[in-house]
């Protein structure tokens, strides 16, 4: 009974079985995305400066190489 109290009463009161089945699923991906998205920034910046830190490392060894 906690989990079906715990959802939205616009979810509960679906008649029909795939319409409750699509609502439930967009429920539980906005909770995850809400729940991660931190992670997920986080991550995405990681990702984006350590590709900037190889792109200055490689332009700094081509310059260090045509000098």
């Amino acid at each position: 009974p906690y989990l079906w109290n715990s959802l939205p009463e616009n979810i509960r009161s679906i008649h029909s079985l795939s319409a409750f089945k699509s609502q439930l699923k967009n429920h539980l991906f906005k909770l995850a995305f809400n729940q991660y998205q931190y992670v997920v920034f986080l991550v995405f910046s990681i990702l984006y400066f350590s590709i900037s830190i190889f792109v200055l490392y490689i332009y700094y060894i081509k310059s260090a190489w045509s000098i």
